[in-house]
């Protein structure tokens, strides 16, 4: 039986065809000519109408945004404790302050840096934030400085100067390197040498656990090199297989890594609760 439709109406058409085709197909199956002709009127209003394409586009963005929000909103929910007071955190601004921040960073992430400027203004204008540094390494594998940075860092904090010296060095608008690195280090107050004696401890990388999948420096307490790999190589075939990495536990949505892809989606490091 020939299907007639007029297009006088199009969108109508198009929504009422796209709903009814399932029941039709279901109820009163279709021949082949009916189904040609009713693709050929849902291509022709596409052809007609191609603006419809955008706005479906649109509809989906928006659905997607929306799925990564909520999805977001869980991670904050269920790693609470372990995003908003984690042991092996730095805490700046007020330690009892009624909002928190927290931002994951790499040292040579550039949407890191671009956000500082805005970190310390919300510092300045809010005595009671509450602000909570997550270093996260995630552009180790394409720039080394970014874990030497971390450690230094992290070893800072051995000498009380973690805060400051963070600061400096996100405040630096060239490349790090490890020279720059040791001379803001100086510029802050750091004994150099007692930071090169931190950043290679096990305690400095100990407590870099909490947002790192492995511990490589246990090779400098013993650990053969071999069980490390095979770790490295183990989890490696893990996350391929759909294991979260403990980045993506935390919620941490800034980078994804190159054996995905590396896409980055602007300041979603930065959390608030």
């Amino acid at each position: 039986m020939p299907l007639h439709v007029s297009l006088k109406k199009p969108l109508i058409w198009f929504a009422t065809l796209c709903g009814l085709l399932p029941i039709m197909a279901g109820a009163h199956p279709i021949d082949d000519a009916q189904r040609t002709e009713i693709e050929s009127i849902i291509h022709q209003y596409l052809i007609e109408n191609p603006e419809l394409l955008e706005e479906m586009i649109s509809a989906l963005r928006i659905r997607e945004a929306a799925a990564a929000q909520a999805e977001a909103k869980k991670v904050i929910e269920d790693k609470h404790n372990q995003i908003f007071y984690p042991g092996s955190a730095f805490v700046a601004g007020n330690p009892k302050g009624d909002v928190t921040l927290v931002e994951f960073f790499d040292y040579t992430c550039s949407y890191c840096k671009e956000s500082l400027k805005d970190v310390r203004r919300l510092m300045e204008q809010d005595n009671n934030l509450r602000v909570v540094f997550i270093d996260y390494p995630a552009l180790s594998n394409r720039n080394p400085v970014s874990m030497v940075a971390t450690r230094a860092s992290v070893a800072a904090a051995n000498q009380g100067k973690y805060v400051p010296f963070h600061l400096k060095m996100m405040g630096s608008m060239t490349p790090l390197t490890q020279k720059s690195i040791l001379r803001y280090a100086k510029e802050v107050g750091l004994d150099e040498q007692q930071l090169l004696q931190d950043m290679n401890a096990p305690e400095t990388y100990a407590r870099m656990e909490d947002d790192m999948d492995v511990n490589a420096g246990r090779v400098l307490q013993g650990t053969p090199l071999a069980e490390v790999g095979t770790e490295i190589y183990d989890l490696t075939l893990a996350t391929a297989a759909g294991q979260r990495t403990k980045s993506e536990d935390l919620g941490h949505r800034e980078f994804i890594l190159t054996y995905k892809t590396f896409e980055p989606i602007g300041p979603a490091c930065l959390a608030v609760g």
